[in-house]
């Protein structure tokens, strides 16, 4: 249909979350990035770990809407219905499979980080120049490039229109 040089691996779209459930499945500094990006675009987060870092413990506490779950992750936690988006943020064998398999089940778009195969979605690096906001992924691969790719180009990226 249309003479295209290669395709894409993955669409690249933008999600409204804002009020809407996301389950983070795990506490370690990389849950905490996520959630950071979470709540900086209005989610509320449920957070499902036995010993999340202290300091994501707190600032989902602070946060209105979200909770944390200090246990164990079960897979019947995927069934709940307000759930809209699913991360796995644990280096577990023992969950990727599984996880991935029930959020899809449920039509969940799904991250597993530490194996993109069973990802949905790929997690961008975001460059953001609001209202602007420019992301950087590399469809599935590894993640460093994903973030020093943002951070060569901050500083090259213009600041939102109308600043200073």
């Amino acid at each position: 249909f249309f003479d295209l040089p290669h395709s894409m691996a993955y669409l690249p779209i933008a999600i409204n979350l804002k009020e809407r459930v996301c389950l983070i499945i795990g506490g370690g500094r990389l849950a905490e990035r996520k959630a950071q990006v979470l709540l900086g675009c209005g989610s509320r987060i449920r957070l499902i770990a036995p010993d999340p870092v202290p300091t994501l413990a707190q600032a989902l506490a602070k946060s209105k809407g979200c909770e944390v779950l200090q246990r164990e992750f079960v897979i019947d936690d995927l069934d709940a219905p307000d759930i809209h988006l699913v991360l796995l943020t644990t280096e577990s064998e023992r969950w990727g499979l599984q996880v991935s398999e029930r959020a899809q089940q449920h039509r969940l778009p799904v991250y597993i980080a530490d194996n993109p195969a069973l990802s949905t979605f790929t997690f961008p690096e975001v460059i953001d120049r609001s209202p602007v906001q420019y992301t950087v992924s590399v469809a599935g691969g590894p993640p460093p490039p994903g973030r020093y790719i943002p951070g060569k180009m901050g500083g090259t990226v213009p600041p939102a229109p109308g600043a200073p």
